[in-house]
């Protein structure tokens, strides 16, 4: 199926015969520009993969605003750059993921388990914040064995080379600081 605008191709559905996978493409004056592609992978758990290509450079996702009302241009929410770099909150990602948001703590990046918001990692004008939102939950910082190196607890006790709840500085050769 191809439908054309007033004097060349704009979109093209097309299920190959010859066993290749069907796909649908956008066209800009007989170029394609883009084009959705569903794939039958072999190796693979699902045996299929759908891809979204963009060979005119990236791919951005709009939504209306956070009211769901319709806007003439809705706004751009996230995307993905040529090179790969993904912004969210930002159309000109500088990192391989940049996220901006200016609503104070509830921006950045939520961690959820069990579908309870479970930890945030935000920045604001005094810094980095990491957040729990379980009680007795700490902070663990371990190495490639999974051993905690550093624990900090939600009651400020800190202690290195060990996760011990215990209060003020452990050190793991047994001295304790309070």
């Amino acid at each position: 199926l191809h439908i054309k605008g007033t004097t060349n191709e704009k979109i093209r559905l097309q299920d190959d015969q010859d066993g290749g996978d069907p796909y649908m493409s956008f066209y800009d004056n007989e170029e394609r520009r883009a084009y959705i592609q569903s794939v039958n992978v072999t190796g693979t758990s699902t045996g299929n993969e759908l891809r979204l290509v963009s060979e005119a450079g990236e791919i951005t996702f709009r939504t209306a605003d956070t009211d769901g009302i319709r806007q003439s241009v809705p706004a751009e929410r996230m995307v993905i750059r040529a090179g790969g770099k993904v912004g969210i909150g930002t159309t000109a990602p500088g990192q391989m993921l940049t996220i901006n948001g200016d609503d104070g703590f509830n921006s950045g990046i939520g961690l959820q388990r069990a579908g309870t918001l479970f930890a945030r990692i935000v920045t604001d004008s005094e810094g980095l914040k990491f957040q729990t939102h379980v009680a007795g939950d700490g902070y663990y910082f371990r190495n490639s064995a999974n051993q905690t190196n550093l624990f900090i607890g939600d009651n400020s006790h800190v202690a290195i080379g060990e996760s011990s709840t215990g209060t003020g500085l452990n050190y793991p050769m047994g001295l304790t600081s309070s």
